[in-house]
């Protein structure tokens, strides 16, 4: 009895101990301290801008997303991966270095991330 209430402990701490983060399906360790912003896709713009409406907040702050990653979490571009521009309260523009945003959809779901989008090699 003594044994399987020590286990028992044993097995609750370690679901409390955080353990590194992932982020998306790369193996870049991301702090849980960092800021996330889930949003979703509200309007089309150019082949490098959207409209998007933030999931937790009213609005965006303008070009606090700059040099974020911009991660698709649902639709035709899921798991797409761009570097953001530029934002206003509802516009978001990613960099062209990335390719453009063709695919993407209204209602697609996405989560900005403050780390760098890590560069090909």
């Amino acid at each position: 009895m003594k044994l399987a209430r020590t286990l028992g402990i044993v097995v609750a701490l370690a679901c409390l101990v955080p353990a590194a983060g992932h982020a998306g399906h790369d193996d870049v360790k991301v702090d849980p301290a960092l800021k996330r912003s889930p949003g979703k896709v509200t309007a089309l713009g150019s082949v490098y801008s959207f409209e998007a409406k933030p999931l937790r907040a009213p609005a965006y702050v303008p070009d606090e997303l700059r040099g974020w990653r911009l991660t698709v979490l649902a639709g035709k571009r899921f798991g797409a991966a761009f570097e953001v521009r530029g934002n206003t309260e509802s516009l978001i523009t990613v960099a062209p270095a990335h390719g453009p945003l063709d695919g993407l959809a209204v209602g697609d779901l996405f989560i900005v991330e403050q780390i760098a989008l890590q560069k090909a090699q």
